[in-house]
């Protein structure tokens, strides 16, 4: 094989090889974009979300609830609580009431 014919098939080889590394970066420049755009798409929301602290504050106190059973059980027994309080409280007001009527008849 002469010199010239062997330059010719390396050149070949070597415009094989870097088309073929071409499409590699390709598709790995693809997936980049995928992820940026995912990326940009979580900063816009941020962005947006950040405008309305509201928003935030519903949304954590909606994934306390949801994943946690414990956090609603909590609330429950809580409201339970004060309501049981209420309740002593005005029966203590109305005895207390009775009591000091009963002490002035004596």
């Amino acid at each position: 094989m002469s010199p010239r014919a062997s330059l010719e098939q390396r050149r070949l080889a070597l415009l094989a090889r870097s088309q073929q590394q071409r499409q590699v970066l390709a598709a790995e420049c693809a997936q980049l974009q995928h992820a940026a755009d995912v990326i940009d798409r979580g900063l816009g929301m941020f962005a947006r979300l950040r405008k309305k602290p509201v928003w935030i504050a519903a949304a954590a106190a909606t994934l306390i609830v949801i994943r946690s059973g414990r956090v609603l059980s909590l609330l429950k027994t809580g409201l339970f609580a004060w309501q049981t309080f209420g309740l002593i409280q005005s029966v203590r007001k109305r005895i207390g009431g009775q009591r000091s009527d009963s002490l002035d008849d004596r």
